[in-house]
């Protein structure tokens, strides 16, 4: 009896663990299997206010032990599984990230406004959003 209440504490105590490192932040799905990390950049997504407006905010961290430059366009999966996305050129977002850092968007931070992204700018409902994503995502090595 002693050794299963020892299990149950262990588990509870893990799972407690795993829940708060969390933070709400979901892997992005940057390969075809499902992974959220690229060339040792990792990315996860929120669902967040700003300004009482319905936004994303995006985590990228660097895991390399060299600067990256990161460009991705921005997607929004919707309930009814459907891809909304901005496929101009000129949406392309680029951003460098330096060794061993993570960014993440911040609704007071100017400097990080391309990892904030606003739903109203894809669906008119936040109510039929489902998941972020990419339709493009490349990391490059700085020299």
């Amino acid at each position: 009896m002693k050794q299963l209440i020892a299990v149950m504490i262990g588990l509870w105590i893990t799972s407690s663990v795993f829940a708060q490192t969390n933070s709400g932040w979901v892997p992005i799905h940057l390969t075809v299997s499902g992974y959220n990390m690229q060339d040792g950049v990792e990315a996860f997504f929120q669902l967040n206010k700003c300004n009482e407006e319905d936004v994303v905010f995006l985590k990228l961290i660097n895991h390399n032990a060299d600067a990256v430059t990161v460009e991705w366009t921005d997607a929004i999966f919707t309930k009814e599984l459907k891809w909304v996305s901005k496929e101009n050129a000129t949406e392309r977002k680029s951003l460098t990230i330096n060794a061993n850092e993570t960014v993440q968007g911040d609704c007071l931070r100017i400097d990080q406004s391309k990892l904030v992204v606003k739903i109203n700018d894809f669906i008119k409902k936040t109510d039929d959003f489902k998941l972020y994503g990419t339709t493009f995502f490349q990391v490059t090595f700085k020299n």
